[in-house]
């Protein structure tokens, strides 16, 4: 090979890297923004807390199964026996893990005994987290399901 062979050979191949991370650096800054939490400061701080509530769920022995199907979101609550938990004060919140979709928050109903649901509509296809919060005095439960809208 002579020696201009050689260099355009080398040239082409640096090319077509720089050309490939090129690719990627724009594909990255602009896709997600990569921002997890607001104040992931106050939300570290605070963890002990979360595992405190935890650990307090853990002990009344309330469990809840997060359904969602055809814009509906269900919850069913039970005790450590399998009877229903009823009248709770019950919310859920569908966020996306990633992107700038605002949270969408609804209460639900108690359309049976243990059974809570309220028609939930997701604006956008794609990942989804619907976090479920229910209350009876002090007691409190609380569940999380990721789902996948097609």
């Amino acid at each position: 090979m002579r020696g201009s062979t050689v260099a355009t050979i080398f040239a082409t191949v640096f090319g077509i890297v720089i050309a490939a991370n090129a690719v990627m650096i724009w594909l990255a800054i602009s896709s997600a923004p990569g921002l997890v939490t607001e104040h992931p400061f106050e939300r570290g701080r605070a963890y002990n807390a979360e595992l405190a509530a935890a650990a307090a769920q853990d002990a009344l022995g309330w469990k809840a199964a997060v359904e969602w199907r055809d814009g509906v979101a269900e919850v069913q609550v039970t005790t450590r026996a399998g009877a229903p938990v009823e009248g709770l004060s019950a919310t859920i919140t569908a966020l996306r893990p990633l992107g700038p979709d605002a949270p969408v928050e609804l209460t639900l109903a108690e359309t049976a005994p243990g059974r809570y649901a309220a028609a939930l509509p997701l604006p956008r296809p794609g990942q989804w987290d619907l976090e479920f919060v229910a209350r009876r005095g002090t007691d409190l439960v609380s569940a999380t399901k990721r789902i996948i809208v097609r």
